[in-house]
């Protein structure tokens, strides 16, 4: 996608283009990524810990598979969200 949106690409240094992408991304953005990702995995897990202790003992009891179950339709509207927000910012 930094390739092709490049508004110096003209054909001529596309492979140039790429390594220069290729070697933004892997040095910047997944390192940021990793780091929001393991932000966010570890206030998760804590919040999960704590709303599954907070309610034992108690008529709405939070099972693990309760949790996993949301979390895992948490996680495929985020992807899909993240996904269509890529796909708009690639069409402009």
């Amino acid at each position: 996608m930094m390739v092709l949106a490049s508004p110096t690409n003209d054909g001529s240094s596309d492979d140039n283009n790429r390594t220069i992408a290729i070697s933004e991304v892997r040095d910047l953005l997944l390192p940021e990524w990793r780091g929001h990702l393991d932000d966010c995995v570890e206030e998760i897990d804590a919040l999960v810990w704590f709303e599954i202790h907070t309610r034992k003992d108690t008529p709405y009891p939070f099972s693990l598979e309760q949790v996993l179950i949301g979390g895992r339709e948490y996680v495929v509207l985020m992807l899909e969200s993240t996904l269509q927000l890529l796909q708009l910012a690639y069409e402009k």
